[in-house]
């Protein structure tokens, strides 16, 4: 399971109702593969039955993570 916090950061508080995106890579894959979409609660967190894995955490269109996706990543916006 991965948990994505949204949060502001002139603010510090969490952000409700934005659309976060999950693409998986790996070095066995040539691009992105197993995507999903969800959106933020009011406690600025949403959840991905997955694994943590290696690729892009998208937040509203934008890039805002890549790398090492671990069971909890916190972004700033």
């Amino acid at each position: 399971m991965i948990t994505v916090k949204v949060i502001r950061k002139e603010t510090g508080l969490p952000e409700k109702n934005h659309k976060v995106f999950i693409a998986r890579s790996g070095p066995q894959t040539l691009g992105l593969r197993g995507s999903k979409v969800n959106w933020t609660n009011e406690r600025g967190e949403t959840q991905f039955d997955m694994e943590p894995c290696e690729g892009i955490v998208n937040v509203d269109g934008r890039n805002l993570h890549i790398g090492r996706i671990d069971s909890k990543v916190v972004i700033y916006i």
